[in-house]
Parts: C-alpha cells; structure tokens; sequence
C-alpha cells in the first residue's frame, strides 16, 4: 500500500487558514460584546464556542475552495 505524503508547506498554510478563522470568530465575538454591552469575561467563558464557530467557518472555507478547484480544474484549457 503507498503511504500518503503531505508536505510541511502545506500543514503550514491549512494551520494558517484555521488560524486565521480563530481570529475572525473571536474578533465577531469580542465586537459583539462591545455591541451588547457584556461583560469581558464573556470573551473567555464562551471560548468553546469560538472554537466550535471556527471550525464551522473552515470547514466552509474548505468547501469552498475544493469547489473553486474542481471548477478551475473542469474548465481548464486543455492543451496537447
């Protein structure tokens, strides 16, 4: 059976994009908090739910680009 390699480049940029969601749901949840008037120790109790919302938001943001591949890959100019 061949063993599936991935590379180190691309560990690195899936790590980086979950990062990035991480951000962007605790940056929603800490401009909510200042929207609502809520207490800033809001921001660390509802830290599951931060995680939870970006894991969401990945697993979107994979569909969407595993679409826009198979997409470009269908409609790419083949030359022989």
């Amino acid at each position: 059976m061949k063993d599936i390699l991935i590379r180190k480049k691309h560990i690195k940029q899936e790590l980086t994009w979950l990062a990035v969601c991480l951000l962007v749901t605790e940056a929603i949840n800490i401009y909510a908090i200042i929207h609502y008037d809520g207490q800033w120790n809001e921001a660390f109790w509802s830290l599951g739910y931060v995680c939870i919302s970006a894991i969401i938001l990945y697993a979107i943001l994979v569909l969407i680009r595993l679409l826009f591949a198979g997409l470009t890959r269908i409609f790419r100019k083949k030359t022989y």
